[in-house]
């Protein structure tokens, strides 16, 4: 009794203790490095983070790394409160349609793989993920209800969620037409979602400045949807390998299912995902009636609300977590084929799958938390460099690669040239300097220059996407 007395405050404690241990002490990729520069100095015009800014989510992390000193527990501070967060409006949501104890559900969550990583990454996902969560739990309560509160409370989180994650707000699009049904409803909830906006906006804008916001604002706007983004305008995929990557990164990034190279142990989670959702869908269709009719649909437009809107303008071939908000829906769908199976198959059979699923859930998770806390293969190039580079040393590569390293201390003085300014390294490799690339560089173009060796960085691809296979070259004359 006094254990479900204290429950919260437990749950609390194992969240956030979870995460400062499982915290990672190294810059992994580039976007990492924009957040991690921004709770040291935030500054919009210099991409510290890129656009939209991120600023209800910056300037909480900046004031706690202010009281932390450290990087990495100022993110998995917040990726424990978040995760917390998740879990709680995830249980909310589950009482809706069960009496049942959600004792599976929180762990399912806690041990999500993709949830995890990102409780500690240097990112805004999570925090925008359990703000997503506690909204939808709201939105729900007014479909039901139709009570002001409910209402009002939802619109201050929406406004809250485009202040740290932006991208995530496509999710709510069909609350738009919910709120429609009620005009009479509409200026109090427009009054309190313009109020929360607010809140953060005005600080940000003093901050930024109206010039340097509007240019960043354009500048990226027109990269990210068309040049840089990743979305259908800007990336090379067909739609059919945009689907494919969009299942994958649900399946196996998100959920640690079974994929083409993975180890065995995925398989048997898969399988057990595949059981418990089909049993969920068995009992969803069940009860697609009556009282939860409203409730479903709103739940169903809004997954597919955002689904559409990642598919088409979000990177999710090489980013997974643009998938996290389809994720909670999934661990509910799931829950509910757990309680399922107990009333079709019986007391052991359900013990025998939920000690195979948790069992290997679990392993599959931690072995990712912790191959998480070794530095990706990119942060392995900085300390190889670090160690190898002469006083004279230059640096041959992507843009986006040379910005991650020259914002490193001991690797600031080199001379970074750009993959498209291949004409510059003539005039830049002298007598005794020291070339490092990511490419071959033809010994033609420049006389003199002899291979010393070649070098293989790698992290699981499970863990980040991003870069994780690299080569580097390494030339003297």
């Amino acid at each position: 009794m006094r254990l479900k007395k204290h429950k919260y405050v437990l749950l609390l404690l194992v969240c956030i203790g979870s995460r400062l241990l499982s915290s990672i002490f190294y810059i992994e990729d580039i976007d990492s490095l924009r957040f991690g520069l921004s709770a040291y100095d935030y500054d919009l015009a210099a991409f510290r983070p890129h656009f939209p800014g991120y600023p209800l989510y910056c300037f909480l992390l900046k004031a706690i790394h202010a009281f932390t000193g450290s990087l990495g527990i100022s993110f998995s501070l917040l990726g424990g409160v978040s995760i917390f967060i998740i879990i709680v409006f995830l249980e909310k949501i589950w009482w809706f349609f069960s009496q049942r104890n959600t004792y599976s559900l929180i762990l399912i969550c806690f041990f999500c793989p993709l949830l995890w990583l990102m409780s500690n990454r240097y990112m805004p996902d999570i925090m925008g993920l359990a703000l997503l969560v506690s909204a939808s739990y709201y939105l729900m309560i007014f479909t039901r209800e139709h009570k002001d509160i409910s209402g009002v409370i939802f619109c201050v989180l929406l406004g809250a969620l485009i202040g740290v994650r932006l991208s995530f707000a496509p999710f709510f699009l069909p609350a738009i037409y919910l709120f429609l049904k009620h005009p009479s409803k509409l200026p109090k909830m427009f009054l309190f979602f313009m109020l929360s906006i607010a809140v953060w906006f005005v600080p940000w804008l003093i901050d930024t400045g109206w010039e340097p916001l509007i240019h960043a604002a354009k500048l990226n706007t027109d990269g990210h949807f068309n040049k840089w983004g990743g979305g259908v305008m800007s990336d090379t995929s067909s739609y059919a390998e945009r689907i494919y990557k969009m299942i994958e990164s649900i399946w196996a990034d998100g959920l640690g299912g079974w994929w083409k190279y993975r180890h065995w142990s995925t398989a048997i989670l898969g399988v057990s995902w595949l059981f418990f959702l089909a049993f969920g869908f068995r009992i969803l269709l069940r009860h697609f009636r009556g009282a939860y009719l409203h409730t479903f649909i709103l739940i169903f437009c809004c997954v597919l609300s955002y689904s559409i809107w990642a598919y088409f303008f979000q990177n999710i071939a090489s980013k997974p977590r643009h998938v996290m908000p389809l994720l909670p829906f999934l661990i509910l769908l799931a829950s509910f084929g757990m309680v399922e199976i107990e009333k079709t198959l019986g007391q052991q059979i359900r013990t025998a799958s939920r000690i195979v699923f948790f069992s290997f859930l679990m392993f599959v998770c931690l072995v990712l938390v912790r191959q998480h806390q070794k530095p990706s293969a990119l942060s392995q190039i900085s300390t190889h460099i670090m160690a190898k580079k002469e006083p004279s040393t230059v640096f041959y590569s992507k843009s986006l690669i040379n910005y991650y390293l020259s914002r490193h201390i001991g690797l600031e003085d080199m001379v970074y040239i750009s993959l498209e300014d291949e004409h510059l390294l003539k005039a830049n490799v002298s007598s005794g300097t020291k070339l490092f690339s990511t490419v071959v560089i033809d010994s033609t173009m420049i006389s003199g220059l002899k291979e010393l060796s070649k070098d293989n960085f790698h992290h699981n691809p499970y863990v980040n996407r991003l870069w994780y296979n690299m080569r580097i070259y390494t030339y003297i004359k």
